[in-house]
């Protein structure tokens, strides 16, 4: 922190504190004082008192001050009211006051007015000092719980008075018109909203209540009433009721004047009938009461008709299901049998449990609103189709039925959350049951259910399913996908949790399996008799990493479950190794073992497949924080970019290598943290990339410009919006990172491949894997193995698919099949590759062997490597001249290549075959030879590796070709690709490849081509952005003629998108540039059905437009 900023800091901290005292100093004035602040006690002599075990249990205050000072009211125990003299003078008394509860405290409720609680409650008051009633600001009164028999008549002086508690004190009314408890003067209270006057023993209600016309809660239960009188009609502004444990029968028919009434509680009471019109309060939403009271004139024999359903039962008031919005309604147990044809429709919860319903009433599906439904303990034979339109509900209850079967229309409940079907018949359930997606809780105890169906695997938010006493002997094999059931045979809080299954036959799995509570025991054993009994398709398993990393060494255990440790360096795979990999359970695995040597990076993209189980692996024991990137990130970059949405594990070898347990662990969570912010960051720049697009698109709505909306560079980027979109909804699958070794008996090696196991058989990760095939498929890629050449085209492979009688689109398929499986290599969204199957994949690695190797300075040793001198028939001199301008320069003679390829065994016309083919990989281009051969002793370029080149440019020399001011009528058209968050390896390599077919002279660098055609004049180059960082791809054609620099542009920028899409999760930019050495150019020269943006009208001399791909 600078000092500039301390000094900020300083000051801020300086006005919080300013501001503090400030707002002290206002409570001060007004002398309020916080609840909680310690109140300290004085003896008669002065001296502070201390807790002494005299004190225990003794209410403690100070001694009361002069009401109206602004200080705390006290209250005083069982003596006659003081004058306000003497409460002052009281404070100096040498007689210790006696202890008085007291709390004062400014309410939340009533803080904005500036109000205070005065708590007076449980002191054994039989009266209330005037002193009390002399404050202006008392909001909240609560004197219960003492001896009251009467209300002073200045509590009228509360003129602020909000609620007002005077329960369990012993209030006088002996008749209706009494006055002698609550004073008529109690009206003067214009601001009281709450009384509550529970429990005071009263047999009629004080009439003074009836005169607080805004009284908006009175709570009179409690008391022995036994009748509500017509006055409560009065309060029209009443909005709770609590008549509770009163002694009513019934409510008066007054009641509805209380328009705004809520809440009415009636719990407690014996009530007979209800008033008709209750159905007139139209926010009355709350009425809680024992429903069960209106069984009283039901006998055993009317019981006994409805239990049978000879009768239909009436004694429930209609007035019930007339009221216009009560939330819930309990008849539970209330001996009824029907339902009105129209229930309220505002009900959320509605009990009909212990009942006698044989069918389920047609009015609950007309209740929108219904989210609680408990039909349980009833007679229902049948549950309908119709219970699909219980749309809304959440929590399902139908316990203790007798219906058999359950309907497809469940699956229309998608709201579902809990749903209990216990000791009922159910003998199945249907498919449907997996479209219940919000179900948590699925009880089915005490059924008849022999077999569950797969799809109750599919609900993923289960967390307890209850199973017991059924007839079940097996078990979904998919059942383990219920990741939310993480226990067996448990409780919470004296419920049922995660899985029960007692009382079962169960024999899949055994006794000995199922019955425990750890839940992951029975998921493994169901895992893998799954994987035993899955016929899966052959999966690739891509195993990547650093040379060195023990990608071989683990592939060696993995196959042949034996230490087989790779020889260093020297034993370092060459591009990729193949091989066949059977597990335990028979899952089949085309495992491919990427080198790691820098040098393979062009070629790895060439077998990434999103298909695929990608495993990196990396050195656990050597591992540092710092060499994240290099170890581990650039291969999850590289995942993201060419197979978004793969299935990723991580895999650390070499732990036997680790001193220390405990380190290594504390290693592995680590890597686990920096993985999950790697992928955190990787999304968060793919959002910034989405706003960005976002805002594009919304200027190109607001500016008026000569590109508007409807052209197809605004369709183009919301394509790329999309993407985007995609990309981020599509990330690749991390799996937990697990760690091995390939000594000491490969441990952790069995754990992998467990998982591998698991993973294969996850329909989700990998569908494909389940996919049924033509069995003459496999006769079909025998029959392609039969060619000995290094690939067949299209329609050979056309060809020999009618011997099986397959048609064009059955070989389509059955290649896609082939190559997903690894036995064939097709590149099928390559221009120049698309009709070419290389149909013997190792033949075909071996070719690339031949141009790519890590260890390619060693093999080039003259002395060591006898080829150069039989094959190749070079001199040493002249041997040393052609293997420098290969390394320095990626130059190839004849002879050179020859030797390259040598363990091919080529013949003439194969070698040259080959040479003709080989630059439509793009990785080298063939070099135009003379008529006449050079004399032996002069380097004559046969090929050209551009992934080898190590010349830097050289500016000076650059320009010289290339100027930096245009000369006179020459023009340039310019493209540049600039790459955000990822640029792919090879790819400007890639596209100097491509410009061969188009030029006739050029001059290669590292990082930069230049060519010429016979006019024209062509730049190719890559480099890093020193403002931005990021990585851009210049291609720009001169020329005099407009007309022939275009073909060029447009062919190379073709072929840019071609190597661009891929890799799927490219972001890329794109801007255009025209320059002219003249003064006018108004011609479109970037035609938007090549660049999918149009150009602007009127150019200037020099103009460029920016559009995001």
């Amino acid at each position: 922190m600078s000092s500039e900023e301390a000094e900020a800091y300083i000051q801020q901290i300086l006005k919080v504190m300013e501001a503090r005292a400030e707002r002290t100093d206002r409570l001060a004035e007004r002398n309020v004082r916080s609840p909680l602040a310690p109140v300290r006690q004085r003896s008669p002599t002065g001296k502070e008192r201390k807790n002494s075990p005299s004190m225990k249990g003794r209410n403690r205050s100070p001694s009361p001050v002069k009401p109206g000072s602004g200080s705390t009211l006290r209250g005083s125990s069982g003596s006659r009211s003081r004058s306000p003299t003497k409460l002052a003078a009281s404070s100096t008394a040498a007689e210790e006051p006696k202890p008085i509860k007291r709390l004062t405290f400014k309410s939340p409720h009533h803080e904005d007015k500036y109000l205070r609680v005065v708590d007076l409650s449980n002191q054994g008051l039989t009266t209330v000092q005037s002193a009390y009633f002399n404050a202006k600001d008392v909001g909240e009164m609560n004197l219960s719980g003492n001896c009251l028999r009467t209300i002073p008549l200045d509590i009228r002086k509360l003129t602020h008075l909000i609620s007002l508690n005077i329960s369990r004190n012993g209030i006088k009314c002996s008749h209706p018109n009494d006055y002698g408890g609550l004073p008529a003067e109690l009206d003067s209270l214009k601001f009281l909203e709450t009384l509550i006057i529970a429990e005071c023993n009263l047999q009629y209600i004080p009439p003074a209540v009836w005169r607080l016309k805004k009284l908006k809660k009175l709570d009179i239960s409690r008391n022995k009433i036994q009748i509500l009188v017509p006055e409560i009609g009065h309060l029209t502004k009443l909005e709770y009721l609590n008549l509770q444990q009163t002694g009513i029968t019934t409510l008066p028919l007054e009641i509805a004047y209380c328009q705004e009434l809520q809440q009415i509680l009636l719990y407690g009471n014996a009530m007979e009938s209800l008033p008709e019109t209750l159905k007139e309060l139209p926010y009355l939403c709350v009425l809680k009461m024992n429903h069960r009271s209106f069984c009283s004139v039901v006998d055993d024999y009317m019981e006994n008709l409805i239990r049978k359903g000879q009768i239909q039962s009436e004694h429930v008031p209609q007035v019930l299901f007339e009221m216009p919005c009560p939330l819930s309604l309990d008849l539970e147990a209330c001996k009824i049998n029907n339902l009105p044809d129209e229930c309220p429709n505002s009900l959320i919860e509605f009990n009909i449990s212990k009942n006698y319903f044989h069918d389920v009433p047609k009015a609950l599906y007309r209740i929108e609103n219904l989210q609680y439904l408990d039909m349980s303990n009833n007679m229902i034979s049948d549950l309908p189709q119709d219970i699909g339109q219980l749309k809304s509900v959440k929590v399902l209850k139908i316990n203790s039925n007798v219906f058999e079967t359950v309907p497809p229309s469940i699956g229309d409940l998608k709201h579902l959350e809990v749903l209990e079907m216990e000791s009922n018949r159910i003998r199945c359930l249907p498919s449907e049951i997996s479209n219940l997606t919000t179900l948590h809780t699925l009880k089915l105890a005490k059924n008849n259910i022999q077999a569950l169906p797969d799809s109750i695997c599919e609900l993923y938010r289960l967390e307890t399913l209850d199973l017991t006493d059924n007839g079940l002997t097996s078990l979904p094999l998919n059942l383990y996908k219920l990741s939310r059931l993480t226990s067996a045979h448990s409780y919470h809080l004296l419920f049922k949790t995660g899985l029960w299954l007692n009382k079962n036959p169960l024999v899949t799995p055994p006794e000995h399996v199922w019955k425990t509570t750890d839940i992951q025991k029975i998921y493994v054993y169901l895992q893998q008799l799954k994987i035993a009994r899955t016929q899966l398709l052959r999966l690739k398993l891509i195993l990547m990493g650093e040379s060195q990393s023990g990608k071989t060494s683990l592939a060696n255990a993995m196959i042949s479950g034996k230490i087989n440790l790779t020889a260093g360096k020297e034993d370092s795979t060459s591009i990729v190794e193949q091989r066949f990999l059977t597990t335990e359970n028979g899952v089949n695995f085309m495992v491919y073992d990427l080198g790691g040597d820098p040098v393979y990076m062009f070629t790895h993209p060439m077998f990434l497949d999103p298909k695929a189980l990608m495993m990196i692996l990396y050195d656990h024991s050597t591992y540092n924080p710092d060499s994240f990137q290099s170890t581990i990130g650039k291969w999850i970059d590289l995942i993201n970019v060419r197979t978004p949405g793969a299935v990723v594990k991580i895999v650390g070898t070499h732990t036997d290598l680790c001193e220390d347990e405990k380190v290594s662990q504390a290693k592995l969570q680590l890597i686990q943290e920096q993985v999950k912010k790697h992928q955190e960051e990787h999304e968060e720049s793919l959002n910034k990339e989405l706003e960005s697009i976002t805002d594009q698109i919304e200027k190109q709505k607001t500016i008026e410009t000569d590109i508007n909306f409807e052209t197809p560079a605004a369709e183009f980027l919301e394509e790329q919006q999309k993407k985007i979109e995609g990309l981020l909804q599509n990330t690749v699958k991390m799996m937990p990172i697990s760690i091995v070794s390939s000594t000491e008996g490969t441990k952790g090696v069995a754990d992998v491949m467990a998982e591998m196991e698991r993973l294969a058989v996850n329909e989700n990760l990998f569908p494909h894997a389940h996919d049924i095939v033509d069995p003459e498929w496999d006769d079909f890629k025998s029959a392609l193995r039969l060619h000995k050449t290094l690939f067949l085209t299209w329609d050979m492979a056309v060809e020999i698919g009618k011997s099986f009688k397959f048609d064009e689109e059955e070989v389509l398929h059955c290649l896609l099949y082939l190559r997903d499986t690894g036995d064939v290599v097709w590149f099928r969204g390559s221009s120049q590759l698309h009709d070419v199957i290389f149909h013997r994949p190792k033949y075909f690695v071996q070719v690339l062997r031949g141009i790519f190797k890590h260890n390619m300075e060693a093999f080039l040793d003259y002395e060591k490597n006898k080829v150069f001198s039989s094959k190749g028939k070079y001199e040493p001199d002249i041997f040393e001249e052609h293997r420098k301008m290969f390394l320095q320069h990626g130059q190839v003679s004849r002879q050179m290549m020859q030797c390259l390829w040598f363990y091919l065994k080529l013949g003439y016309d194969e070698f040259y075959a080959l040479m003709d083919f080989i630059p439509r990989l793009d990785i080298l281009y063939a070099i135009p030879q003379p008529d006449l051969p050079l004399a032996k002793h002069h380097f004559q370029p046969f090929a050209a590796i551009p992934w080898y080149n190590k010349d830097a440019e050289d500016i000076s020399t650059v320009k010289g070709y290339w100027t930096p001011k245009l000369l006179l009528d020459i023009k340039e058209l310019k493209v540049d690709y600039t790459f955000p968050l990822y640029y792919p390896v090879g790819l400007f390599e890639r596209l100097s490849v491509r410009i061969q077919d188009i030029i006739t002279e050029r001059i290669d660098w590292k990082s930069l081509t230049y060519a010429t055609t016979e006019d024209e004049q062509l730049l190719l180059r890559q480099h890093v952005c020193k403002k931005s960082g990021n990585h851009t791809l210049t291609i720009a054609v001169r020329g005099k003629k407009v007309e022939a620099m275009l073909p060029i542009l447009i062919k190379l920028h073709n072929a840019f998108v071609e190597f661009a899409s891929q890799w799927p999760g490219l972001v890329w930019y794109i801007s255009k540039s025209y320059a002219d050495s003249g003064k006018k150019a108004t011609l479109d020269y970037f035609p938007k059905e090549v660049f999918d943006t149009p150009a602007p009208q009127n150019m200037s001399r020099r103009k460029s437009i920016v559009y995001l791909y």
